[in-house]
């Protein structure tokens, strides 16, 4: 249910990184980490630069970060 109505707020405000934020985080507790990438991606691109959003886009970057450090982790563990 959060993931649908995240969507609709995205659709109401698309340049409002909040919905795509929260979605995403959303999207990694059902361990859809390629999906909640994505999320991630359009959150950072909708808080760039403005100041109002400036906590909500360093942790989407972190939260990025992790996520990518992770999938490095598992190709090298599974080379």
């Amino acid at each position: 249910g959060a993931l649908q109505a995240y969507g609709y707020l995205t659709l109401m405000d698309v340049h409002d990184p909040y919905p795509s934020f929260h979605g995403a985080k959303c999207l990694l507790a059902l361990g859809r980490t390629a999906d909640a990438e994505s999320g991630l991606l359009a959150a950072i691109f909708n808080s760039q630069g403005k100041e109002q959003f400036a906590d909500l886009h360093q942790q989407a970057v972190n939260l990025l970060e992790v996520i990518e450090k992770g999938k490095k982790s598992i190709n090298e563990t599974a080379a």
